[in-house]
């Protein structure tokens, strides 16, 4: 068959699942959404009722939102307004950022709550507002988040992923497989993958010039191309890959494994690919402050009784002062000294290089040991439930830490790092972060800490931190992946 006639049959079957495709995630999506709504308004009604929550609640419940503020039909439509402006319906991450939901449905509300508010404006009115869209939001990013969740669990046990074609140098292939979009069938089902070099690679499924038999014979309907391309032989996979009715996409490693964060902008019609370095800028940095210093210090004077018996039982346990410091390289490679409760015996720094050969880390830019000799008996109950942690919070309001950020580094692991690695320094180190709530000393691979650090910095909120603090709790609790 004449390849223009094979590429017009591949473009209508592409087309076809791909518009399937956005058709269910939209469904899905919204019916999720309108199912939270309800859930959402029906409890406010429940809870203006005196019988079930106390008339004095009731009546400030009713001060704060009262009856008929949000008409269900007008409700559920100015929502769906509002989420859809803002893009929460769109493929890719920015259905699932916090962020984004939030202002969705505060412009949703806004729709409704404006009339109500300019025929008669109160104060409380305006708190009823803010708490109103502050708890539809949170349950509509809860309830993202629960259903990502459950597709996911369902894509792996059935993967529904695009049929994905990845186009490639054969010696960069390893790396981009390697990415942690690839590291299930959610997203992209990677079906195989084609060099650009003539020659034919083991394990590939031929090279460029078998472009249109394999996306006919494989249903190929996205194709991913990466690493160095000739401009020429771009252009030319570029429009055989669309003519195919395929989505394509260029995945540029470059930008995936170090501090640059890719975004596009239109001057003058021409397209720009902004490139930017994420991290915290003026209001952010002045709001995480704000909530370190405030809860460092409350940390403080509440765990006051709880410092003073542990200090107690170290200094008892074993001979050695009760703290434990230790240089460590923090915000723009600044050095400072990180304190802790003291868990191991007194000259355990002079004991280390003996016990190189237990690494459980096949990287030396992590260091950890299971069991480690070095330890008391008071110690190995300090470090399994965090306590020997607790005293980093005085690193939190002097400004040399965050309650969450990456881990600190020593020097000694620093010297060791390649050039895109010091993007962890960034931002300031944290007493907990992405790295402990992700399975802590479970993760031994240094490039998914950094990783997760990346993520983290590049999609930063105040809800992200509040999240990973949450869920710190849990995690000391089970005292997962602590030894």
């Amino acid at each position: 068959m004449p390849f223009p006639l094979v590429l017009q049959r591949r473009a209508s079957a592409a087309l076809r699942h791909h518009v399937r495709r956005d058709i269910v995630r939209f469904l899905v999506l919204l019916a999720c959404d309108l199912g939270a709504l309800m859930v959402i308004r029906w409890a406010s009604v429940l809870l203006r009722e005196s019988d079930v929550v106390g008339g004095e609640l009731a009546s400030v419940l009713s001060s704060l939102v009262p009856r008929g503020t949000y008409p269900a039909a007008q409700l559920l439509v100015s929502l769906f307004l509002g989420l859809l402006i803002l893009g929460n319906y769109r493929a890719g991450d920015h259905r699932r950022n916090p962020r984004n939901v939030m202002l969705g449905s505060a412009l949703g509300l806004g729709l409704i709550f404006w009339a109500r508010l300019w025929a008669q404006f109160s104060i409380l009115l305006l708190l009823g507002f803010f708490i109103t869209t502050f708890v539809t939001g949170l349950a509509l990013v809860i309830e993202r988040s629960v259903l990502d969740a459950i597709v996911r669990r369902f894509r792996l046990q059935n993967p529904r992923g695009a049929r994905t074609l990845i186009i490639s140098p054969s010696d960069a292939i390893g790396g981009i497989l390697r990415e942690p979009i690839f590291e299930d069938d959610s997203e992209f089902q990677v079906v195989g993958y084609l060099t650009i070099e003539k020659q034919e690679i083991a394990n590939s499924l031929g090279c460029v010039d078998d472009l249109i038999n394999v996306i006919d014979a494989h249903r190929i309907d996205t194709v991913i191309m990466s690493g160095p391309i000739d401009e020429g032989l771009f252009d030319g996979i570029a429009g055989l890959v669309t003519s195919a009715g395929c989505h394509l996409f260029s995945l540029p490693l470059a930008f995936s494994q170090g501090a640059i964060e890719p975004s596009l902008e239109w001057r003058r019609g021409v397209p720009l690919l902004g490139l930017t370095r994420p991290g915290l800028r003026g209001q952010q940095l002045v709001m995480k402050r704000a909530l370190d210093i405030v809860a460092s210090a409350s940390g403080l004077l509440v765990l006051t009784p709880l410092f003073l018996v542990v200090g107690a039982l170290v200094k008892l346990s074993s001979p050695g002062p009760v703290f434990f410091s230790q240089v460590r390289v923090g915000l723009g490679g600044k050095r400072f000294r990180i304190h802790k409760f003291r868990s191991m015996v007194q000259d355990a720094e002079h004991k280390l290089a003996g016990l190189a050969d237990h690494n459980i880390c096949t990287d030396p830019r992590l260091f950890k040991i299971r069991d480690d000799p070095r330890t008391t008996r008071l110690g190995r109950f300090i470090r399994r439930t965090s306590i020997d942690e607790l005293p980093q919070l005085w690193n939190v309001l002097c400004g040399d830490m965050s309650l969450v950020g990456p881990r600190p580094p020593l020097p000694t692991e620093v010297a060791l790092y390649e050039e895109y690695q010091y993007s962890r320094f960034d931002m300031k180190p944290g007493v907990t972060g992405p790295w402990q709530v992700s399975g802590r000393n479970k993760i031994t691979d240094f490039e998914e800490v950094i990783r997760l650090e990346r993520v983290y910095m590049r999609n930063w909120s105040m809800w992200k931190d509040v999240a990973i603090l949450a869920r710190t709790i849990p995690v000391v609790l089970r005292m997962a992946g602590a030894h």
